[in-house]
């Protein structure tokens, strides 16, 4: 079973079977700690905490692009080999803008909240601020 989506459903393989539910507006996202907005996606995933010394789980939401650092970061050449700040959402946008480079297409990135765009924006991930 897969985790579930929100957002615009996008092109990877994750969210081919998986059940679209309502944006979280309002609720952090747990990579970057940005504030999920109307317009994002993303998925819901299990976390584990420990609060009080005691585990306790939840469903939690994280964008798109912060879940791909995590798997494709390194082979990107964004993550801590390279001086990447890999916690922000910068450095997650351009993972996702070289592995649709990679794949040969526009994985339709755009900055938080908005409508979808013609041309996808890039950020420095040292400096976090947007080349385009």
């Amino acid at each position: 079973m897969s985790n579930p989506f929100f957002g615009e459903r996008w092109d990877a393989p994750i969210v081919d079977d998986a059940r679209q539910i309502p944006t979280p507006v309002g609720a952090t996202c747990y990579h970057c700690g940005e504030t999920v907005v109307d317009g994002d996606r993303g998925l819901m995933r299990a976390v584990g905490r420990l609060v009080n010394d005691e585990l306790v789980a939840s469903g939690e939401p994280i964008h798109a692009e912060c879940d791909l650092i995590g798997v494709s970061g390194h082979t990107m050449g964004v993550c801590h080999c390279t001086g990447c700040d890999t916690g922000s959402r910068a450095a997650a946008r351009l993972v996702w803008e070289r592995v649709g480079q990679a794949r040969g297409r526009d994985l339709a990135i755009r900055p938080t909240g908005s409508k979808p765009s013609a041309k996808p924006r890039a950020s420095s991930p040292e400096t976090g601020a947007d080349r385009g």
